[in-house]
């Protein structure tokens, strides 16, 4: 399959030009951008960014090889050269899977974030790929710490597998760790590394796109250590893990979907009816609707409200605000109104029409509101 392949001008990623996330042309050429922040800087001035050569453009086939980075074509078009070293001595480029993102403003603020970093040369986040391409200076930095960097912004990564390694320290005895994980966590391509001294356990995350257990396992006897044993979890390809994970989300998001449809359902029922179905009708219907809403929100919207906050905590906004701050006024007042019914009616006068219920508040609550959302 022939595919055209682009270079990013401003952070060097490699898009398909058919899916670039935005495009802009300066002196009869046409240049394509990962990401809404990269054509942003581009725009601003393009001149910074073009070399004598303009915007290259790869048509690749099937078994060819990429003379720009030594990549096969297969791992050039599907993201799987996780780690590799760029030329002139200007570093290392990591590529890792994002998750979690649910708009283009994610993108670009994890790729802020990732800028600000120590080390950090370039950043791009693709949101159409969800995969954040990073060039930086392993004397300053690593895998490890961008990884964390995603993480501390509210988001997640995936294609990472874990080896463990039994180790003899009789050649090395060390009262202290850290050593051994400092000098693993340097390694290209390691995400984490950690060694529990009581049970001689050496654990490593690593992208296998980047390294290997063998080069693992040496860098652990170089420093001193004897491995008696290895035990690889969960290593397999880069990209099948990443398969595996956003797998496991898609069921996961599919359960709430289903869970807060069923919920809802009679929620919205009981809110559009507006008392013209008799059985529906009755005093405790409010509670019956909160009762019904508390699980949709509080779990099947769980991921909004936790990304909301971590965007409220880089004073950011993104479609987890706009979600997470409707839905928690609707269900926030609505509870309150179920609850203190009393201290709402003093505002607008309605009290109760049903028989017993004569002169009791009668609030209208909009918990459909809250659970409909979050089911949609």
């Amino acid at each position: 399959m022939i595919t055209t392949k682009v270079t990013d001008p401003v952070c060097g990623m490699m898009i398909d030009a058919e899916t670039a996330a935005g495009t802009s042309e300066f002196k009869g050429k046409a240049f394509y951008f990962c990401s809404p922040v990269c054509k942003e800087k581009f725009d601003a001035a393009p001149q910074d960014f073009i070399k004598p050569e303009g915007n290259k453009t790869e048509t690749k086939t099937e078994n060819k090889t990429n003379g720009a980075n030594g990549l096969t074509t297969e791992q050039a078009t599907d993201g799987t050269h996780n780690n590799h070293t760029l030329p002139n001595g200007a570093g290392e480029r990591v590529d890792l899977p994002i998750t979690g993102m649910t708009c283009a403003a994610c993108a670009n603020r994890i790729e802020r974030q990732l800028a600000k970093q120590p080390g950090v040369s370039r950043a791009g986040v693709n949101f159409a790929t969800s995969r954040a391409t990073v060039e930086y200076n392993p004397n300053e930095t690593g895998v490890k710490n961008l990884i964390q960097t995603v993480k501390d912004v509210g988001y997640g990564t995936a294609g990472t597998a874990r080896a463990d390694f039994i180790v003899d320290d009789s050649a090395r005895p060390s009262g202290s760790s850290q050593p051994l994980e400092n000098h693993l966590n340097k390694l290209r391509g390691v995400a984490n590394a950690s060694f529990n001294l009581a049970t001689r356990q050496v654990r490593v995350e690593y992208l296998p796109g980047s390294t290997d257990v063998r080069t693992i396992q040496m860098a652990i006897e170089d420093f001193g250590y004897r491995v008696g044993e290895v035990q690889v979890g969960g290593g397999e390809a880069a990209e099948d893990s990443e398969a595996k994970w956003r797998e496991v989300e898609y069921k996961d998001l599919r359960r709430k979907f289903w869970l807060a449809a069923v919920l809802s359902l009679p929620v919205l029922v009981i809110a559009m009816s507006h008392g013209s179905i008799e059985f529906l009708n009755f005093p405790g219907v409010n509670w019956l609707q909160f009762a019904l809403t508390v699980p949709v929100v509080f779990y099947c919207g769980a991921q909004f409200y936790r990304g909301a906050w971590a965007a409220f905590r880089h004073r950011a906004a993104d479609m987890n605000t706009l979600i997470a701050t409707g839905t928690g006024a609707a269900f926030v007042y609505s509870a309150l109104a179920t609850i203190f019914p009393s201290n709402f009616a003093n505002a607008n006068g309605q009290t109760m029409n049903m028989p017993g219920m004569e002169g009791m508040p009668n609030i209208p609550v909009y918990f459909e509101a809250a659970s409909v959302i979050i089911a949609l």
